[in-house]
Protein backbone atom coordinates (compact mmCIF):
# COMPACT_ATOMS: atom_id res chain seq x y z
CA UNK A 1 0.00 0.00 0.00
CA UNK A 2 3.05 2.15 0.76
CA UNK A 3 4.05 2.61 -2.57
CA UNK A 4 0.67 2.58 -4.69
CA UNK A 5 -0.33 5.68 -7.26
CA UNK A 6 -2.28 8.26 -5.87
CA UNK A 7 -5.95 7.48 -7.21
CA UNK A 8 -8.02 10.09 -8.87
CA UNK A 9 -10.36 10.80 -6.13
CA UNK A 10 -7.29 11.06 -4.07
CA UNK A 11 -5.94 13.54 -6.14
CA UNK A 12 -9.21 15.42 -5.71
CA UNK A 13 -9.40 16.02 -2.21
CA UNK A 14 -5.76 16.59 -2.52
CA UNK A 15 -6.34 20.10 -3.94
CA UNK A 16 -8.47 21.01 -0.47
CA UNK A 17 -4.29 20.57 0.85
CA UNK A 18 -2.64 22.96 -1.68
CA UNK A 19 -2.96 26.10 0.39
CA UNK A 20 0.35 26.72 2.37
CA UNK A 21 -1.23 25.49 5.56
CA UNK A 22 -2.80 22.27 4.53
CA UNK A 23 1.09 21.79 2.78
CA UNK A 24 3.59 19.34 4.71
CA UNK A 25 5.37 21.35 6.98
CA UNK A 26 8.78 22.89 5.82
CA UNK A 27 11.86 20.47 6.41
CA UNK A 28 14.33 23.12 7.29
CA UNK A 29 14.78 22.78 11.07
CA UNK A 30 13.51 20.18 11.58
CA UNK A 31 15.21 18.47 14.66
CA UNK A 32 15.42 14.81 16.17
CA UNK A 33 12.38 14.15 18.30
CA UNK A 34 14.18 14.08 21.99
CA UNK A 35 16.63 17.38 20.90
CA UNK A 36 15.95 20.76 22.01
CA UNK A 37 16.48 23.91 19.56
CA UNK A 38 15.63 27.43 19.79
CA UNK A 39 13.08 27.58 17.23
CA UNK A 40 11.17 24.43 16.54
CA UNK A 41 7.70 23.58 17.02
CA UNK A 42 7.82 20.48 19.02
CA UNK A 43 5.29 20.32 22.04
CA UNK A 44 6.98 20.24 24.81
CA UNK A 45 10.23 20.42 23.76
CA UNK A 46 11.36 23.46 22.08
CA UNK A 47 8.37 25.53 21.51
CA UNK A 48 4.69 26.29 19.36
CA UNK A 49 4.24 28.43 16.40
CA UNK A 50 1.55 30.95 18.13
CA UNK A 51 -0.42 32.43 15.14
CA UNK A 52 -3.61 34.09 15.19
CA UNK A 53 -4.86 32.33 12.44
CA UNK A 54 -4.81 29.15 13.62
CA UNK A 55 -7.55 29.37 15.87
CA UNK A 56 -9.64 26.52 13.45
CA UNK A 57 -10.67 25.08 10.05
CA UNK A 58 -14.10 26.62 8.26
CA UNK A 59 -16.64 24.47 6.28
CA UNK A 60 -15.68 26.21 3.45
CA UNK A 61 -12.28 24.66 3.49
CA UNK A 62 -14.01 21.21 2.29
CA UNK A 63 -17.20 22.89 0.18
CA UNK A 64 -20.93 21.61 0.48
CA UNK A 65 -20.13 17.83 1.32
CA UNK A 66 -17.95 18.70 4.49
CA UNK A 67 -21.27 16.97 6.73
CA UNK A 68 -22.07 14.45 3.99
CA UNK A 69 -22.16 11.18 6.47
CA UNK A 70 -20.78 13.08 9.17
CA UNK A 71 -21.67 10.81 11.85
CA UNK A 72 -20.72 7.55 10.49
CA UNK A 73 -16.81 9.17 9.74
CA UNK A 74 -16.53 9.92 12.99
CA UNK A 75 -14.38 8.12 15.85
CA UNK A 76 -15.06 8.49 19.48
CA UNK A 77 -12.65 5.82 21.27
CA UNK A 78 -10.43 2.90 20.04
CA UNK A 79 -13.43 0.82 19.86
CA UNK A 80 -14.84 2.48 17.36
CA UNK A 81 -12.25 0.87 14.94
CA UNK A 82 -13.37 -2.55 15.59
CA UNK A 83 -15.13 -2.59 12.01
CA UNK A 84 -12.64 -1.53 10.27
CA UNK A 85 -9.94 -2.64 8.36
CA UNK A 86 -6.85 -0.88 8.75
CA UNK A 87 -4.86 -2.90 6.48
CA UNK A 88 -6.41 -2.27 3.41
CA UNK A 89 -8.52 1.12 4.08
CA UNK A 90 -7.30 3.80 1.54
CA UNK A 91 -5.75 7.18 2.08
CA UNK A 92 -8.88 9.27 1.08
CA UNK A 93 -11.20 7.34 3.26
CA UNK A 94 -8.77 8.27 5.51
CA UNK A 95 -8.82 11.82 5.20
CA UNK A 96 -12.60 11.79 5.64
CA UNK A 97 -12.48 10.60 9.50
CA UNK A 98 -12.77 13.12 12.28
CA UNK A 99 -11.64 12.51 16.00
CA UNK A 100 -12.64 13.27 19.46
CA UNK A 101 -9.26 14.69 20.28
CA UNK A 102 -5.94 14.60 20.05
CA UNK A 103 -5.02 11.18 21.73
CA UNK A 104 -7.67 9.04 19.83
CA UNK A 105 -6.33 10.41 16.44
CA UNK A 106 -2.97 9.41 17.76
CA UNK A 107 -4.42 5.98 18.64
CA UNK A 108 -5.75 5.57 15.59
CA UNK A 109 -2.58 6.22 13.54
CA UNK A 110 -1.11 4.30 15.87
CA UNK A 111 -3.08 1.25 15.19
CA UNK A 112 -3.13 1.92 11.23
CA UNK A 113 0.88 2.22 11.40
CA UNK A 114 0.54 -1.21 13.71
CA UNK A 115 -1.54 -2.60 10.74
CA UNK A 116 0.88 -1.93 7.95
CA UNK A 117 4.72 -2.27 9.26
CA UNK A 118 5.64 0.76 11.13
CA UNK A 119 5.30 2.65 14.10
CA UNK A 120 4.22 6.44 14.78
CA UNK A 121 4.62 9.02 17.32
CA UNK A 122 3.91 12.74 17.89
CA UNK A 123 5.71 15.25 16.06
CA UNK A 124 5.39 19.16 15.45
CA UNK A 125 1.89 21.15 17.17
CA UNK A 126 0.52 24.46 16.76
CA UNK A 127 -0.81 26.85 19.36
CA UNK A 128 -3.16 29.46 18.83
CA UNK A 129 -2.82 33.18 20.70
CA UNK A 130 -4.61 31.56 23.70
CA UNK A 131 -1.27 29.08 24.05
CA UNK A 132 -4.45 26.12 22.98
CA UNK A 133 -3.14 23.66 20.40
CA UNK A 134 -4.87 23.63 17.60
CA UNK A 135 -2.67 21.58 15.20
CA UNK A 136 -0.60 18.04 15.81
CA UNK A 137 1.09 16.24 13.34
CA UNK A 138 2.38 12.25 13.56
CA UNK A 139 4.71 10.71 12.04
CA UNK A 140 6.36 7.68 11.01
CA UNK A 141 8.95 6.64 13.26
CA UNK A 142 11.76 6.61 10.63
CA UNK A 143 10.83 10.26 9.29
CA UNK A 144 14.00 13.10 10.00
CA UNK A 145 17.74 12.11 10.63
CA UNK A 146 20.07 11.19 13.45
CA UNK A 147 22.53 13.97 14.97
CA UNK A 148 26.03 12.56 14.23
CA UNK A 149 28.42 12.56 17.18
CA UNK A 150 31.86 13.28 16.03
CA UNK A 151 33.46 11.87 19.22
CA UNK A 152 36.43 9.98 18.40
CA UNK A 153 36.97 8.18 21.45
CA UNK A 154 33.88 5.98 21.22
CA UNK A 155 33.67 2.77 23.75
CA UNK A 156 30.60 1.66 22.34
CA UNK A 157 29.63 0.41 19.12
CA UNK A 158 27.06 3.04 18.01
CA UNK A 159 23.71 1.91 17.35
CA UNK A 160 22.14 1.09 13.97
CA UNK A 161 20.33 4.14 12.24
CA UNK A 162 16.76 3.86 11.99
CA UNK A 163 16.19 7.46 10.87
CA UNK A 164 15.88 8.09 7.25
CA UNK A 165 14.13 10.25 6.13
CA UNK A 166 10.69 9.03 5.85
CA UNK A 167 7.62 11.47 4.82
CA UNK A 168 4.85 9.45 6.05
CA UNK A 169 2.71 11.95 8.20
CA UNK A 170 -0.83 12.35 9.26
CA UNK A 171 -2.03 16.15 10.61
CA UNK A 172 -4.79 17.08 12.53
CA UNK A 173 -6.43 20.10 13.12
CA UNK A 174 -9.64 21.21 15.15
CA UNK A 175 -12.48 22.46 13.15
CA UNK A 176 -13.89 25.60 14.68
CA UNK A 177 -17.48 24.62 13.92
CA UNK A 178 -17.82 21.35 16.06
CA UNK A 179 -14.59 21.06 17.66
CA UNK A 180 -13.58 17.96 16.12
CA UNK A 181 -10.26 17.05 15.37
CA UNK A 182 -9.77 16.66 11.32
CA UNK A 183 -7.50 15.15 9.07
CA UNK A 184 -5.82 18.50 7.09
CA UNK A 185 -2.77 16.15 5.32
CA UNK A 186 -2.03 12.76 5.50
CA UNK A 187 1.15 11.53 2.96
CA UNK A 188 1.21 7.51 3.53
CA UNK A 189 4.15 6.99 0.66
CA UNK A 190 6.98 5.78 2.79
CA UNK A 191 10.76 5.76 1.53
CA UNK A 192 11.37 2.60 3.35
CA UNK A 193 10.55 -1.38 3.33
CA UNK A 194 7.66 -1.80 5.92
CA UNK A 195 7.86 -5.01 8.62
CA UNK A 196 6.22 -7.69 8.64
CA UNK A 197 3.25 -8.31 10.60
CA UNK A 198 5.29 -10.73 13.00
CA UNK A 199 7.84 -8.18 13.68
CA UNK A 200 5.72 -4.86 13.97
CA UNK A 201 4.81 -5.46 17.31
CA UNK A 202 8.11 -5.54 18.70
CA UNK A 203 8.80 -1.88 18.06
CA UNK A 204 8.59 0.04 21.00
CA UNK A 205 5.38 2.17 19.73
CA UNK A 206 3.74 -1.02 19.71
CA UNK A 207 5.27 -2.63 23.16
CA UNK A 208 3.36 -1.81 26.36
CA UNK A 209 2.34 -3.33 29.34
CA UNK A 210 -1.38 -1.96 30.83
CA UNK A 211 -2.58 -2.51 34.93
CA UNK A 212 -4.49 -6.04 33.93
CA UNK A 213 -1.00 -7.55 32.89
CA UNK A 214 0.96 -5.96 35.71
CA UNK A 215 -1.65 -7.01 37.73
CA UNK A 216 -1.76 -10.71 36.76
CA UNK A 217 2.11 -10.55 36.49
CA UNK A 218 3.13 -9.55 40.06
CA UNK A 219 -0.09 -12.46 41.13
CA UNK A 220 2.13 -15.01 39.49
CA UNK A 221 5.01 -13.80 41.06
CA UNK A 222 4.07 -13.75 44.80
CA UNK A 223 2.51 -17.58 44.41
CA UNK A 224 6.52 -18.41 43.26
CA UNK A 225 6.13 -18.70 39.38
CA UNK A 226 9.20 -16.83 37.25
CA UNK A 227 9.27 -15.02 34.82
CA UNK A 228 10.14 -16.78 31.88
CA UNK A 229 7.33 -19.10 33.14
CA UNK A 230 5.24 -16.10 33.20
CA UNK A 231 5.49 -14.61 29.59
CA UNK A 232 4.79 -17.82 28.34
CA UNK A 233 1.66 -18.30 30.13
CA UNK A 234 0.73 -15.01 28.60
CA UNK A 235 1.60 -16.01 25.05
CA UNK A 236 -0.10 -19.70 24.93
CA UNK A 237 -2.95 -17.74 26.51
CA UNK A 238 -2.96 -15.26 23.55
CA UNK A 239 -2.28 -17.73 20.82
CA UNK A 240 1.48 -16.85 20.43
CA UNK A 241 3.77 -14.10 20.70
CA UNK A 242 2.92 -11.98 18.05
CA UNK A 243 -0.67 -11.74 20.06
CA UNK A 244 1.08 -10.34 23.46
CA UNK A 245 1.75 -6.56 23.37
CA UNK A 246 4.93 -6.55 25.28
CA UNK A 247 8.08 -9.10 25.46
CA UNK A 248 9.54 -10.53 28.14
CA UNK A 249 12.37 -8.10 28.15
CA UNK A 250 9.34 -5.58 28.84
CA UNK A 251 8.34 -7.50 32.08
CA UNK A 252 11.67 -7.57 33.20
CA UNK A 253 11.76 -3.74 32.94
CA UNK A 254 8.61 -3.64 34.76
CA UNK A 255 9.88 -5.54 37.63
CA UNK A 256 13.30 -3.60 38.45
CA UNK A 257 11.31 -0.47 38.10
CA UNK A 258 8.95 -2.25 41.11
CA UNK A 259 11.80 -3.26 43.02
CA UNK A 260 13.31 0.40 42.54
CA UNK A 261 9.64 1.46 44.01
CA UNK A 262 9.79 -0.97 47.18
CA UNK A 263 13.30 -1.76 47.12
CA UNK A 264 16.01 -4.08 46.41
CA UNK A 265 16.01 -7.47 48.37
CA UNK A 266 19.42 -6.86 49.28
CA UNK A 267 18.69 -3.39 50.08
CA UNK A 268 15.79 -4.17 51.63
CA UNK A 269 17.31 -6.95 53.95
CA UNK A 270 19.70 -3.90 55.33
CA UNK A 271 16.85 -1.61 55.61
CA UNK A 272 15.05 -4.31 58.06
CA UNK A 273 18.24 -5.19 60.00
CA UNK A 274 18.55 -1.26 60.25
CA UNK A 275 14.79 -1.09 61.15
CA UNK A 276 15.33 -3.35 64.05
CA UNK A 277 18.46 -1.89 65.72
CA UNK A 278 16.21 1.53 65.83
CA UNK A 279 13.45 -0.70 67.52
CA UNK A 280 14.87 -3.14 69.74
CA UNK A 281 16.71 -1.84 72.87
CA UNK A 282 17.49 1.46 74.46
CA UNK A 283 20.61 3.15 73.43
CA UNK A 284 22.81 4.23 76.57
CA UNK A 285 22.82 8.09 77.40
CA UNK A 286 26.41 9.59 76.90
CA UNK A 287 25.71 13.17 76.85
CA UNK A 288 24.96 15.81 79.69
CA UNK A 289 21.48 16.70 77.88
CA UNK A 290 19.55 13.13 78.48
CA UNK A 291 15.92 14.40 78.39
CA UNK A 292 17.00 16.07 74.72
CA UNK A 293 19.18 12.97 74.05
CA UNK A 294 16.57 10.25 74.63
CA UNK A 295 13.74 12.82 73.04
CA UNK A 296 16.19 12.42 69.57
CA UNK A 297 16.82 8.41 70.29
CA UNK A 298 13.26 7.84 70.41
CA UNK A 299 12.24 9.93 66.94
CA UNK A 300 15.07 9.67 65.04
CA UNK A 301 16.34 6.24 63.14
CA UNK A 302 19.41 4.87 64.75
CA UNK A 303 21.65 6.14 61.98
CA UNK A 304 20.68 9.67 61.78
CA UNK A 305 21.10 10.05 65.69
CA UNK A 306 24.31 8.34 65.77
CA UNK A 307 24.79 11.25 63.40
CA UNK A 308 22.94 13.89 65.68
CA UNK A 309 24.09 12.94 68.83
CA UNK A 310 27.67 14.98 68.49
CA UNK A 311 25.54 17.82 68.21
CA UNK A 312 24.22 17.52 71.58
CA UNK A 313 27.85 17.54 72.92
CA UNK A 314 28.93 20.95 71.46
CA UNK A 315 25.58 22.41 72.18
CA UNK A 316 27.14 22.79 75.97
CA UNK A 317 29.97 24.70 74.85
CA UNK A 318 27.60 27.45 73.17
CA UNK A 319 26.15 30.37 75.21
CA UNK A 320 23.43 32.48 74.72
CA UNK A 321 24.79 36.34 74.48
CA UNK A 322 21.53 38.06 73.88
CA UNK A 323 18.20 37.85 72.71
CA UNK A 324 16.18 40.18 70.21
CA UNK A 325 12.62 40.29 69.96
CA UNK A 326 11.00 40.72 66.70
CA UNK A 327 7.06 41.06 65.41
CA UNK A 328 7.74 37.43 63.85
CA UNK A 329 10.72 36.07 65.86
CA UNK A 330 13.32 35.94 68.04
CA UNK A 331 16.64 35.89 67.49
CA UNK A 332 18.70 34.22 70.06
CA UNK A 333 22.60 35.46 69.30
CA UNK A 334 25.49 32.71 70.30
CA UNK A 335 28.97 32.55 70.85
CA UNK A 336 30.97 29.53 71.51
CA UNK A 337 32.92 29.75 74.57
CA UNK A 338 36.64 31.24 74.67
CA UNK A 339 35.72 32.75 71.02
CA UNK A 340 33.44 35.21 71.29
CA UNK A 341 34.29 37.21 68.12
CA UNK A 342 32.46 34.44 66.55
CA UNK A 343 28.39 34.69 66.64
CA UNK A 344 25.38 33.15 65.40
CA UNK A 345 21.90 33.58 64.84
CA UNK A 346 19.09 31.36 65.58
CA UNK A 347 15.62 32.78 64.64
CA UNK A 348 12.82 30.98 66.70
CA UNK A 349 9.01 31.32 65.44
CA UNK A 350 6.80 30.53 68.50
CA UNK A 351 3.81 30.33 66.10
CA UNK A 352 5.01 27.09 64.34
CA UNK A 353 7.77 26.23 67.07
CA UNK A 354 10.26 26.84 63.91
CA UNK A 355 14.23 27.52 64.29
CA UNK A 356 16.57 28.85 61.76
CA UNK A 357 20.48 28.81 62.16
CA UNK A 358 22.37 31.08 59.83
CA UNK A 359 24.55 28.13 59.69
CA UNK A 360 22.05 26.70 57.49
CA UNK A 361 23.29 23.02 58.66
CA UNK A 362 19.26 21.96 59.25
CA UNK A 363 18.16 23.07 55.57
CA UNK A 364 20.96 21.66 54.15
CA UNK A 365 21.42 17.92 56.00
CA UNK A 366 18.04 18.31 57.57
CA UNK A 367 19.70 17.49 61.19
CA UNK A 368 19.63 19.82 63.87
CA UNK A 369 22.66 22.09 64.91
CA UNK A 370 24.47 22.75 67.64
CA UNK A 371 23.39 26.12 67.76
CA UNK A 372 19.67 25.19 67.27
CA UNK A 373 20.04 22.66 70.69
CA UNK A 374 21.80 25.59 72.91
CA UNK A 375 18.77 27.86 72.13
CA UNK A 376 16.88 24.52 73.22
CA UNK A 377 18.69 23.98 76.34
CA UNK A 378 18.25 27.95 76.85
CA UNK A 379 14.83 27.59 76.74
CA UNK A 380 14.55 24.18 79.09
CA UNK A 381 12.75 21.80 76.32
CA UNK A 382 13.37 18.30 77.67
CA UNK A 383 12.03 17.17 74.11
CA UNK A 384 12.98 17.52 70.16
CA UNK A 385 10.04 19.82 68.32
CA UNK A 386 8.84 17.50 65.58
CA UNK A 387 9.44 20.52 63.27
CA UNK A 388 13.32 19.67 63.57
CA UNK A 389 12.71 15.66 63.03
CA UNK A 390 12.52 15.28 59.09
CA UNK A 391 9.91 12.96 57.64
CA UNK A 392 12.57 10.86 55.84
CA UNK A 393 14.84 9.89 59.24
CA UNK A 394 11.87 9.76 61.49
CA UNK A 395 11.75 5.98 62.89
CA UNK A 396 7.82 5.85 61.55
CA UNK A 397 8.77 6.90 57.95
CA UNK A 398 9.18 3.32 56.47
CA UNK A 399 6.11 2.52 58.31
CA UNK A 400 4.05 5.20 56.39
CA UNK A 401 5.58 3.58 53.10
CA UNK A 402 4.84 -0.25 53.66
CA UNK A 403 1.10 1.27 54.88
CA UNK A 404 1.09 3.17 51.29
CA UNK A 405 2.50 0.37 49.53
CA UNK A 406 -0.44 -2.02 51.40
CA UNK A 407 -3.18 0.12 50.09
CA UNK A 408 -1.61 0.13 46.58
CA UNK A 409 -1.55 -2.20 43.41
CA UNK A 410 1.28 -4.48 44.93
CA UNK A 411 -1.00 -5.30 48.33
CA UNK A 412 -1.89 -9.59 48.78
CA UNK A 413 -5.31 -10.05 48.93
CA UNK A 414 -5.69 -13.85 48.18
CA UNK A 415 -9.33 -13.64 47.32
CA UNK A 416 -9.73 -10.27 45.45
CA UNK A 417 -6.30 -11.37 43.63
CA UNK A 418 -7.74 -14.78 42.73
CA UNK A 419 -11.55 -13.21 41.65
CA UNK A 420 -9.28 -11.15 38.99
CA UNK A 421 -7.15 -13.74 38.05
CA UNK A 422 -10.61 -15.85 37.18
CA UNK A 423 -12.15 -12.78 35.28
CA UNK A 424 -8.68 -12.13 32.99
CA UNK A 425 -8.64 -15.87 31.82
CA UNK A 426 -12.63 -15.54 30.70
CA UNK A 427 -12.04 -12.60 29.06
CA UNK A 428 -9.20 -13.67 27.61
CA UNK A 429 -11.24 -16.74 26.13
CA UNK A 430 -13.97 -14.10 25.72
CA UNK A 431 -11.83 -12.34 23.14
CA UNK A 432 -10.53 -14.95 21.14
CA UNK A 433 -13.83 -16.72 20.37
CA UNK A 434 -15.71 -12.70 19.70
CA UNK A 435 -12.60 -11.61 17.86
CA UNK A 436 -13.40 -14.13 14.87
CA UNK A 437 -16.62 -12.30 13.82
CA UNK A 438 -17.58 -8.78 13.62
CA UNK A 439 -20.79 -9.14 14.25
CA UNK A 440 -20.23 -10.93 17.54
CA UNK A 441 -17.24 -8.22 18.34
CA UNK A 442 -19.99 -5.46 18.48
CA UNK A 443 -22.54 -7.50 20.27
CA UNK A 444 -19.67 -8.50 23.02
CA UNK A 445 -18.39 -5.30 23.33
CA UNK A 446 -21.96 -3.19 23.87
CA UNK A 447 -22.43 -6.30 26.86
CA UNK A 448 -18.98 -5.15 28.55
CA UNK A 449 -19.82 -1.35 28.44
CA UNK A 450 -23.33 -2.09 29.68
CA UNK A 451 -21.77 -4.54 32.33
CA UNK A 452 -18.84 -2.48 33.43
CA UNK A 453 -21.58 0.71 33.69
CA UNK A 454 -23.55 -1.80 35.96
CA UNK A 455 -21.22 -3.14 38.29
CA UNK A 456 -19.63 0.80 38.81
CA UNK A 457 -23.51 1.70 39.02
CA UNK A 458 -23.85 -0.74 42.00
CA UNK A 459 -20.93 0.10 44.52
CA UNK A 460 -21.22 2.41 46.72
CA UNK A 461 -18.32 2.38 48.21
CA UNK A 462 -14.72 2.27 46.25
CA UNK A 463 -11.23 1.27 47.61
CA UNK A 464 -7.95 2.15 46.60
CA UNK A 465 -7.50 -1.35 44.64
CA UNK A 466 -10.91 -0.82 42.65
CA UNK A 467 -9.78 2.33 42.15
CA UNK A 468 -6.94 0.85 40.07
CA UNK A 469 -8.80 -0.52 37.43
CA UNK A 470 -11.61 1.77 37.27
CA UNK A 471 -9.12 4.35 36.06
CA UNK A 472 -8.30 1.89 33.45
CA UNK A 473 -9.99 2.77 29.75
CA UNK A 474 -11.92 0.55 28.05
CA UNK A 475 -9.92 0.60 25.35
CA UNK A 476 -6.98 -0.60 27.77
CA UNK A 477 -9.80 -3.89 28.50
CA UNK A 478 -11.65 -4.95 25.72
CA UNK A 479 -9.08 -4.92 22.39
CA UNK A 480 -9.92 -6.35 18.92
CA UNK A 481 -7.12 -8.85 18.19
CA UNK A 482 -7.21 -8.33 14.34
CA UNK A 483 -6.60 -5.20 14.91
CA UNK A 484 -4.32 -4.95 17.78
CA UNK A 485 -2.25 -8.25 17.17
Amino acid sequence: MSYTKVSLLEKELDRYYNNSMYAPFEEEGVVEENAASDGDDFEGVGGHSAESGAEGIDDDVYGDGFYDNWEERGIDRLTDLGCMNLKEIRADHIKMLHFADREVAFAFYNLYAKMNGFAARRYRSRRNMNNEVTQQSFVCFRQGFRKHNDCEERKREPKPETRCGCEAEMRVHVHRESGRWIIIYFQEVHNHKMLEDTLTFMLPGHRMMNAAAINQMNMMLKVGIRTPQIYASFVQTAGGHENVPFLKRDMYNQIDKQRKLIGGDAKSSREAHTDLQSIVGDLVMQTPLHALERSAANSLTREIFLLFRPMLSRACTLKVRSCTYTPMCKIYTLSRSGDAQREWQVSHYPNGTFFKCSCMRMESLGIPCDHIVAVLVHMDATEIPSTLVLGRWSKDARSKVREFMEKGPFCWDSMVNCRNWMLNDLCRELCVVASNDADQFVQVTQKIRNEISRVKGSVKEVGERANVVGSSTLEECVRDPNILF
